[in-house]
């Protein structure tokens, strides 16, 4: 009626208020980047060539400031459910490998007080995460390192890495140098999570993996949604065992992939 408020419904109070801990709205730049990308496929294929690279080395400081405001929310909120869903309560120090923002890193130390991580990235990206870090208030237990990780592997030891939507946007070779990389910067039983695109082995499902096989013909040279039998073989080539894999395991349909260092 004329002159009453109108309330919220549940779902708009929990998720479309600003400042609420489960706020989503900051996610719409996420997408619309990524929809914009999948509009290119056609000419992507014709030509053979990504039509919205991005290229990371090259992308000049604004440009790339304004990709990981767009960016970071994803990231916070997929750090928070993987701080949700995985005990992290045994490990001390954790290396966020092609952290960008530094938000899965900002998450998880939000709510596991024992950990402390470093966020592994191009020299570029890097110190765009040290401000995002700042700005968090998480600058004394989250340090960033400015590494190539399909090169070098970053100072010191850690006891768990997390991978979100890194592996997936890199050559197989590529992929395969950064994950003996990452092996040599864990401790003998330390875990590698990697979070992001696996497709089953006939490479026709599960279906949010195959629409960001689709997605990333657009946005990167060589990336794609890798198999569980291609996770599998550049695991055991990096020295890694007890490999499991799970599909659609978080809410955006990335799927898990786990295993141990020897």
């Amino acid at each position: 009626m004329r002159g009453q408020w109108s309330l919220n419904t549940p779902e708009a109070d929990k998720f479309l208020v600003r400042g609420r801990p489960d706020y989503i709205g900051g996610l719409s730049g996420f997408y619309n980047l990524n929809w914009h990308a999948t509009l290119n496929t056609a000419e992507s294929i014709r030509s053979g060539k990504p039509q919205a690279k991005i290229d990371y080395h090259t992308l000049p400081e604004e440009e790339l400031l304004r990709f990981f405001r767009r960016q970071v929310h994803s990231s916070l909120r997929g750090g928070k459910e993987i701080a949700e869903k995985l005990d992290f309560s045994e490990f001390e120090k954790l290396l966020d490998v092609g952290g960008g923002t530094g938000g899965v890193s900002i998450a998880i130390c939000n709510k596991y007080p024992q950990i402390k991580a470093t966020v592994a990235d191009l020299p570029q990206v890097a110190q765009l995460a040290e401000r995002f870090i700042a700005e968090a208030g998480m600058s004394d237990r989250i340090s960033v390192s400015a590494t190539d990780l399909c090169l070098n592997s970053p100072e010191g030891k850690y006891d768990v890495a997390i991978l979100r939507a890194f592996i997936q946007t890199l050559s197989k070779e590529q992929a395969q140098m950064s994950l003996k990389c990452i092996s040599q910067s864990l401790v003998p039983g330390g875990r590698i999570l990697i979070f992001g695109s696996v497709l089953d082995n006939s490479c026709l499902a599960p279906s949010a993996s195959l629409a960001f096989g689709l997605a990333s013909l657009n946005v990167y040279d060589y990336g794609k949604a890798y198999t569980e039998k291609e996770y599998q073989e550049m695991l055991v080539n990096a020295g890694f065992t007890d490999i499991t894999v799970g599909h659609d395991a978080l809410v955006d349909g990335m799927g898990i992939v786990s295993a141990k260092k020897h």
